[in-house]
């Protein structure tokens, strides 16, 4: 597989946005955003994303992951 020279990662991973929409993390400014939080929308990049409900399931930011399994409210 290609690895991205700029980003590190697979080609394959890296998200294909829209000029104009942001592409930076939420927490990591200077990080390329991968996905999205499926609970709160914000743009993450892979170190802050997880999937809690299994490998296939969609991603959440950690912050929404940990309100969701009732740790913090």
């Amino acid at each position: 597989m290609e690895v991205d020279p700029m980003f590190g990662r697979r080609a394959s991973q890296v998200m294909d946005r829209p000029s104009g929409e942001a592409t930076a993390c939420h927490h990591h400014p200077f990080e390329h955003a991968e996905d999205s939080c499926s609970r709160c929308a914000a743009v993450f990049c892979d170190d802050c994303l997880v999937r809690p409900f299994g490998p296939r399931r969609q991603s959440m930011c950690i912050s929404c992951a940990l309100i969701v399994a009732g740790v913090r409210r």
